[in-house]
């Protein structure tokens, strides 16, 4: 399957300060959120 930049939409929620540490792995999940962030940018 080939992803198409003109096919293909993001979206980031943004993660709330008092919410994040609560959250269940949150440095993984802050992470990934970076990892994708670089990959919408590359798309």
């Amino acid at each position: 399957m080939k992803i198409l930049a003109e096919q293909s939409a993001g979206l980031i929620i943004d993660y709330q300060e008092k919410l994040v540490p609560h959250m269940f792995e949150r440095d993984k999940a802050v992470g990934n959120t970076g990892l994708l962030i670089q990959g919408f940018k590359i798309l």
